[in-house]
Formats: C-alpha cells, sequence, structure tokens
C-alpha cells in the first residue's frame, strides 16, 4: 500500500520546472555543460520552452564545438524569422550549407511550447513543433567532429547568440531516433524516463532548490553550470515515471 500511494503521488505531483529567464543578445542567464553529450548520428533532441515574445529567437538545446562556429546541432523558436516557427538547424561541419528545418505553424507566446527534433544520418532529419511534425529533411551536410559543449538556453560556438526571454523545462536527448508517437508522448506531458529510457543520455528537468543555481543532468550526473541569475518557474505537471 505504501508503494502505490508513492507511486500515485510522483505520478500525479505537479512538478515545478526551475528555469531561466533573460533577454541580452548574447544570453545573460542560460546553463552550460563543458562536454558534447551527442558526438554522431543518430540522436534526438527535446525541449519545453516558455517564450515571451514573438519577436526573438529562444533558444533550446545546442550541442557543438564552442571554439569555432559551424560544428553544431540546435533547436530554438525563431521569432526572428517570418512566420514564428520552431527550428531545427545543423550547420556543415565541411563548411557548405547549413541545414534549417522549420515548423508547420507558428509557435505560442506565453505558454509551453514542446519543441525537438529527430535526426537520422548526415542526410535525413526532422523537427517537431508542438506534437506536429514538419517535413522530413534530406539535404546531406558533412559528418559531425569535435562536439564539447551542450547547453540550454544559448547558442554556445564562437560566436555566442541568441537572446533568452523564456523559459525552458525538460531538456533531453536520446542516442536514437524517436517515433513520431514516441515525440506525441513528450508533447502531451510525460517524463522523458517513460520514453526510451534505456536510450537517454540527457534528461534534465529543470527542478532545484535555489535561485540561480546550477542544475544536473540525472542520466550522465554531469551538472550544468548556471550562468547569469536564472530564476525559478513553475511548470505544469510532468507525468513521471516510478
Amino acid at each position: 500500500m505504501r508503494k502505490l500511494i508513492l507511486f500515485l503521488m510522483i505520478l500525479f505531483m505537479a512538478s515545478v520546472g526551475h528555469c531561466a529567464m533573460g533577454d541580452d543578445a548574447t544570453g545573460d542567464d542560460y546553463f552550460t555543460l563543458a562536454v558534447g553529450l551527442i558526438q554522431d548520428y543518430p540522436f534526438t533532441m527535446h525541449i519545453e520552452i516558455f517564450p515571451i515574445t514573438l519577436t526573438a529567437a529562444h533558444l533550446g538545446l545546442f550541442v557543438g564545438d564552442k571554439d569555432v562556429g559551424d560544428h553544431l546541432c540546435a533547436i530554438w523558436l525563431a521569432g526572428n524569422v517570418a512566420n514564428d516557427p520552431g527550428r531545427l538547424f545543423c550547420h556543415d561541419y565541411g563548411g557548405g550549407d547549413n541545414v534549417s528545418v522549420l515548423s508547420v505553424a507558428a509557435y505560442d507566446v506565453d505558454v509551453w511550447n514542446s519543441t525537438g527534433g529527430t535526426l537520422t544520418s548526415v542526410s535525413d532529419r526532422s523537427q517537431f513543433l508542438n506534437g506536429v511534425k514538419a517535413t522530413e529533411n534530406t539535404t546531406t551536410i558533412s559528418a559531425m567532429a569535435d562536439h564539447d559543449t551542450t547547453s540550454i538556453g544559448h547558442l554556445s560556438d564562437s560566436t555566442p547568440s541568441l537572446p533568452n526571454g523564456e523559459d525552458w523545462a525538460e531538456a533531453a536527448m536520446w542516442n536514437e531516433v524517436l517515433t513520431d508517437a514516441e515525440m506525441t508522448i513528450l508533447d502531451l506531458g510525460f517524463s522523458p524516463f517513460l520514453v526510451s529510457p534505456e536510450n537517454l543520455v540527457m534528461y534534465v528537468p529543470m527542478i532545484r532548490d535555489d535561485a540561480g543555481g546550477d542544475v544536473q543532468d540525472i542520466i550522465s550526473g554531469n551538472i550544468f553550470s548556471a550562468v547569469g541569475s536564472p530564476e525559478n518557474v513553475t511548470h505544469p505537471r510532468v507525468f513521471m515515471a516510478y
């Protein structure tokens, strides 16, 4: 009976997301880790973002090389692009054309948006926004190389950019391509722990006990350092694994 009660408490609890907010063009408030948690295909990225404007780019997840400007993959909400789409972006590691996959619909302001990307290979990638999959992109780019940084809310390459002005929650990456159905499960508010947990390489719920502190990747144990003064904000219930 005690285990059943604990299970129900976990399943229905309202998870408090302690996230970051900021408006500076170089990213006043964000979280970063000096480890590239993804080094090769295939993989999946997913995060929830609460944007406050349709006129700026709101970065979600970045993995890449901090010392150059053309070794990275990232997902964000692109308020600085026509029609305000969600965006999956990959540089061509060989210096060729970059790839940008845009969502079908615009993101929403002042609510939580579920966004992510599945990256199968150098020539196969898809973007998701609030449960809707964009047209699959098959442009061929060069293979990945030299990832040394993973960040939340910041484009952490050699010319750091993208303003904040948003909150983040439930940041996760897998070393496999999730199915469309699994991406829908995440959009419905279920924890990444319930979606292919054996292939999770990063899960940062953005939960902490104090304002301005670091957050932990509970898969690897790595600590994402807080830069600036991230604020604590609330986040809707997340259905958790037991």
